[in-house]
């Protein structure tokens, strides 16, 4: 049985790795399947990984839209140089991320993710795996500001400071746990907590 047809029988959820830069990568495979009529009823990511599943999550064709806002982001409009010393790990983050402008270039009103800021708005489920530096583990982040999750999963240390998060910092979800490359799928799925 062909992969294809295996994942035609019924519905499925893809999770894309951690990467440097693989979003192009992701969003390729991620169009394979979707120009094959296979379309993820759920998306989940570390990394590059929590990019692509992101912003699919928002509303982006894996194709032309995906490619045209990778072509067309700069590292300017995303990071500012703002060195930062932790007692801790990661120690020292040299860029912060832009949030705001972030959220604007991506998700703002003239993107194809208008009006899904938060992770629950998608139009499927999104989960993004990021490192918490508090708790010294991975951690799966399925609500709030897709943003900030997406910016977390993706900061990576020593080059990004650590997204805040109450008294704790998320960096990139490829950092730690039991999985280097951690999926967004740690810890695996149980019937017990619903996931």
């Amino acid at each position: 049985m062909l992969v294809r047809e295996w994942l035609a029988r019924e519905q499925f959820t893809l999770s894309m790795s951690t990467t440097f830069f693989g979003y192009w990568a992701h969003s390729g495979a991620l169009l394979a399947l979707t120009e094959a009529g296979l379309r993820p009823n759920k998306v989940t990511g570390s990394s590059a990984g929590a990019v692509v599943a992101g912003l699919y999550g928002a509303g982006y064709d894996p194709g032309d839209e995906m490619a045209k806002l990778f072509e067309e982001l700069k590292f300017k409009d995303l990071l500012e140089f703002r060195p930062s010393l932790y007692w801790g790990f990661p120690v020292v983050g040299f860029y912060r991320q832009r949030l705001d402008a972030l959220e604007e270039k991506c998700l703002g009103p003239e993107s194809p993710a208008e009006g899904r800021k938060a992770i629950e708005d998608c139009r499927v489920p999104v989960a993004v795996s990021v490192y918490d530096a508090g708790l010294r583990k991975n951690r799966v982040v399925r609500s709030g500001r897709l943003a900030a999750a997406i910016a977390a999963s993706a900061a990576v240390p020593v080059m990004m400071r650590g997204v805040p998060d109450g008294g704790s910092l998320l960096l990139d979800g490829g950092v730690g746990g039991p999985r280097f490359s951690a999926p967004g799928t740690i810890p695996r799925p149980s019937a017990e907590n619903g996931d």
